[in-house]
């Protein structure tokens, strides 16, 4: 399996493009697969509860907040998306990936902004291939 270069943007800094970009395409989806090993694992570990599993299952973008976004360094387009909701005061974070699929889960208590792109080459090469996406949606 070939792994490829990932890099990773924050809502609180862009692009806008590419967040624009993101949720019109998670606006077009109706259903999340929630069949991965990982994903189910982690219900386990982290004990979450069935009330949080029927709102990921309900998934819509203007229920849930988008928080970060992954893009592959080879083609500047989105590989994964991770979104934020609060439910019965616990803030949770899922990551969607490819095929609509839910990789993980978690209880969040930080920000999320380590280790995020918020200038340079990479960020502004992204945001001209989002916006020509957007353009040509």
């Amino acid at each position: 399996m070939v792994k490829f270069k990932k890099s990773r943007f924050h809502r609180d800094f862009g692009p806008k493009s590419l967040f624009d970009r993101v949720i019109f395409k998670m606006n077009q989806e109706n259903s999340l697969k929630l069949n991965g090993n990982h994903f189910n694992n982690r219900l386990k570990e982290r004990k979450i509860h069935n009330i949080v599993i029927d709102e990921i299952k309900s998934f819509n973008t203007q229920d849930w907040e988008l928080v970060t976004v992954e893009v592959r360094n080879d083609k500047r387009k989105f590989v994964n998306s991770t979104w934020e909701k609060e439910i019965d005061s616990v803030r949770y974070w899922i990551t969607i990936g490819f095929g609509n699929t839910v990789q993980t889960i978690i209880k969040k208590d930080s920000s999320g902004v380590n280790n995020i792109i918020k200038y340079g080459a990479i960020y502004k090469f992204v945001e001209q291939v989002n916006l020509d996406l957007m353009d040509n949606k």
